[in-house]
């Protein structure tokens, strides 16, 4: 692991001693509720080794200092970089809880700007639409305290705004997707949410 810059934006990338030289780069949103980095190192050192692909890891800037669309900002400046260098085609995102987010609404901001979608998107744990939190919410957390924390990250950004709720949006043509969660996952039904949008949209999902 290598601490870096990117476009002016702190990264961290995970270079694998066996990369190959044509393997695709991975670009990963880290979550933390928007408040904090919880993720940059533990989500991506073990995708980097077992993938064999090189993964950026962006530090965005956080909440409540930066408001949305600082870390969309942020992760934007990093993809333009990245695809100076390659074709979107060999670039893959993903991130998990904020950082699942955060990426869908990357790709909604690289659709709204008709840049070249990444070939891929990892939606682990997160929602598209933070105008609604989905029934697992409740199961383990007290929803207030998630409107809270949505009302800090948005600021004064409409939530029902597709950039920042992009299930809210047009979904056709979105890439492929994998949405991954769990069982006692209180975002469980955000995530399940997305996936059957996706789907009735004929994306490329699981």
């Amino acid at each position: 692991m290598a601490d870096a810059e990117i476009a002016g934006v702190a990264v961290r990338v995970f270079t694998p001693v066996d990369m190959r030289a044509d393997a695709p780069v991975l670009l990963n949103l880290h979550g933390g509720g928007f408040l904090v980095d919880s993720g940059s190192i533990t989500e991506n050192a073990a995708v980097a080794g077992l993938t064999g692909y090189r993964v950026v890891a962006v530090r965005y800037r956080l909440a409540p200092e930066h408001i949305f669309p600082a870390a969309v900002d942020d992760a934007l400046a990093v993809y333009r970089a990245l695809l100076a260098e390659r074709p979107a085609r060999r670039i893959g995102l993903y991130g998990t809880s904020a950082g699942a987010i955060l990426a869908a609404e990357l790709v909604a901001r690289v659709r709204s700007e008709n840049l070249p979608q990444p070939a891929a998107l990892g939606f682990f744990s997160g929602t598209a639409d933070l105008t609604r939190p989905g029934d697992s919410i409740s199961l383990f957390l007290d929803p207030a305290s998630v409107a809270a924390l949505v009302a800090l990250y948005a600021g004064t950004r409409d939530p029902a705004d597709p950039l920042i709720s992009p299930g809210r949006g047009p979904l056709a043509g979105w890439p492929p997707t994998l949405c991954l969660t769990s069982g006692r996952d209180f975002l469980l039904s955000a995530t399940a949410d997305f996936c059957r949008a996706l789907d009735a949209a004929g994306v490329p999902s699981n």
